[in-house]
Parts: structure tokens; sequence; C-alpha cells
């Protein structure tokens, strides 16, 4: 299994899984859990919430942020532990850029910070999300708090000038964007 490249994997896992005797692919396993007849400990092993982020990872890759969302949610839901969590919510988030429902994407972008509050990705991914909803003077506070703990990196910096642009601060977001080249 280990020396199997993740495609490989991805395509292993589709094509059949065992639960309970029975042989069914990844998804039917999802769906099965969406419909409240597969428990949580069915899906909370490390392979199974990593064969459920590369599903998602897939299925964005593959222009398909609906399918990802409700994969994403699923691994959220299999996470075995705050990391797990963690990058599940990233996914999420994605899948709901894909879709531009920034409004749905406020609550996961906030439990990246109560998952992980010394990290400037959480704060810079909260910071976006609050970016595309419009909320540019929390959007600047969040990203000055990334800033913070992540000084001069360039994707917090192309936050933090949307978030200045945004509250007709124009200036200083040119600055800003001058910083992140």
């Amino acid at each position: 299994w280990s020396a199997m490249s993740p495609e490989q994997r991805l395509k292993q896992v589709l094509r059949h899984a065992t639960l309970d005797g029975e042989t069914t692919s990844l998804a039917q396993r999802a769906r099965r859990f969406q419909l409240g007849k597969l428990s949580r400990s069915d899906l909370s092993s490390p392979v199974q919430w990593g064969d459920l982020m590369l599903l998602a990872e897939t299925q964005l890759k593959e222009n398909n942020p609906k399918a990802a969302d409700a994969t994403a949610g699923l691994a959220i839901k299999a996470s075995a532990d705050d990391e797990q969590k963690w990058a599940s919510l990233i996914l999420e988030i994605r899948a709901l850029e894909g879709l531009n429902q920034w409004k749905r994407a406020l609550e996961p972008a906030r439990q990246l910070v109560d998952l992980k509050p010394k990290s400037a990705d959480s704060y810079n991914g909260l910071a976006w999300v609050l970016v595309h909803n419009k909320q540019f003077q929390e959007a600047r506070a969040q990203a000055e708090r990334a800033l913070e703990l992540a000084p001069n990196q360039p994707m917090i910096l192309d936050t933090y000038a949307s978030a200045l642009l945004g509250a007709g601060e124009v200036k200083q977001a040119l600055e800003v964007l001058h910083q992140a080249d």
C-alpha cells in the first residue's frame, strides 16, 4: 500500500473496499455514512480519512467542487485529530470557493483559527474568506495577525492588500502588493 502512488491508491479504493463482508466503493461508503447507515468509527482510520482527502483533492482537480464539498465534509467527520480536521477544513473551504459559497465558508474558516491559533495559514485563510464576504476591516485584522506570525509571506501580503483595497485604502494596498513581489 505504501509503495503505491496516491493515484494508484485512489483507484484501488474506488474499485473496492470491504465493509461488513460487503464489497463497496468509497463513494458508496460515503453515501451510507451520509444516510446514517455507517458509523463514524467505520470511516475514522487514517487510511480511510486519507482516502477521503485524496478523493476530495481529485474532485477539485477534476473541477467538481460540489462533490469535493461533500467528500471534505465526510473527511471532517472522519478526522481522528485536530491536524486531520484542520486539513479537511482547508479542503472544504477550497470546495466552497469553487462553488462561490463564501458565506458558508465563514464557519470552517473560523474553525481553522480555533484549531491552530499559532498558524499564519489559519489567519490568512480566515482573512481570505472575510475579503470575499466584504468584511474588509475584520479581514485586515486577521491578515495583520497572519503577518505577525509569518512576516513578508507573499500569499499573506496578497490577502492583506485585498483587504486594504476593499476598505478603500488604495495607496497602502499598492505598497503592500509591491512588497509581495
